[in-house]
């Protein structure tokens, strides 16, 4: 992801999906940021999705969104 690319307004979304073992965590790129700073909390179990998407607001800050959490 070259979220240094992007441009001011730009949404993209991303999709994480866990492997068949589950328990895995991401580390979010620099200029994220939650509703009420709180990072959201990844789904764990095997095969689980999560979606997210992001809005660029300007200075390499991105306004983050759960779109859905343990997606079936």
């Amino acid at each position: 992801l070259a979220v240094g690319s992007s441009t001011d307004g730009q949404v993209f979304t991303i999709k994480l999906i866990q492997d068949a073992n589950g328990s895995h965590t991401v580390t979010w790129f620099t200029g994220a940021k939650w509703p009420g700073g709180t990072t959201p909390t990844l789904s764990t179990a095997a095969n689980a999705i999560d979606m997210f998407i992001f809005i660029r607001d300007g200075s390499n800050t991105y306004d983050g969104f759960t779109l859905g959490l343990d997606v079936k």
